[in-house]
């Protein structure tokens, strides 16, 4: 009996020891990255730096939901190139969609956006210590800084999603994204997200309108397609975006 009692101990203890959440750390863009803007342009830009709360659909709980999969107390780096003048704006947009947990770097303005991206990113995880997972827009810097970081560091790096808005080709090893599901998806697919939090990203740009989907300035495809899952929730959500996207974008090219 005893015998029986400890294979049996043993066997607990081996599934609950095969499970290992892939640790990971994410370090993301602000603008065009989690906040949107009306319209394009410096002068607009700057008005919406000041007074813009308008978030890009779903971003704010998918960057929650894969920073703390592993760790419920783990939050993410904000990484701005906005001057420090705009950092109470910054906040006050951040707590309206209830981020709490994040740490915010804005860069000094007498250095220049590539230089501090890069040096930010390398202390940021010289400091977590995990891998990283980094989130930006094709707008400035950020595919040029995130790809300096995974060409020299290939082992501590797990993905780069870059928003599409001016349409740049990725660069290699980066993934290109219109709307947070895609990004989501991909996540799910790599284990780092559950089939749950991805379907609420999704739910969340279902019920925004078409500014928090695509910018009025940002790259609207004719064709749209998603990452492909076996999950038939995921695909049925997948197939409502995918008709939105679509949607949008016919009724702008028209």
């Amino acid at each position: 009996m005893s015998r029986y009692i400890l294979g049996i101990a043993l066997f607990i203890s081996f599934l609950s020891s095969s499970y290992s959440c892939e640790q990971r750390y994410i370090i993301t863009d602000f603008d065009d990255t989690i906040k949107t803007y009306g319209r394009d342009g410096h002068f607009f830009r700057i008005g919406n730096a000041l007074f813009g709360r308008k978030i890009n659909a779903g971003m704010e709980y998918l960057l929650k939901e894969v920073s703390s999969e592993c760790d419920l107390n783990q939050g993410f780096t904000i990484l701005t190139a906005s001057p420090k003048i705009v950092g109470p704006s910054i906040r006050r947009l951040i707590k309206k969609n209830n981020i709490d947990n994040y740490e915010l770097i804005m860069r000094p303005l007498n250095e220049k956006t590539l230089e501090y991206k890069i040096s930010r990113v390398n202390k940021v995880y010289s400091e977590k210590r995990k891998s990283l997972i980094l989130v930006g827009d094709d707008t400035s810097k950020d595919p040029d800084a995130y790809f300096d970081f995974a060409l020299k560091n290939p082992e501590l790096h797990l993905a780069t999603y870059i928003h599409n808005v001016r349409n740049r080709p990725a660069l290699r090893g980066q993934i290109n994204y219109i709307t947070s599901y895609e990004v989501a998806l991909h996540e799910y697919l790599a284990g780092r997200l559950n089939d749950r939090d991805t379907l609420t990203v999704g739910l969340h740009i279902l019920a925004s309108d078409e500014y928090g989907i695509i910018p009025r300035y940002g790259f609207c495809p004719s064709e749209y397609t998603l990452p492909q899952t076996s999950n038939e929730d995921l695909e049925r959500i997948s197939s409502q975006i995918k008709n939105k996207v679509q949607s949008i974008c016919q009724k702008r090219h028209d």
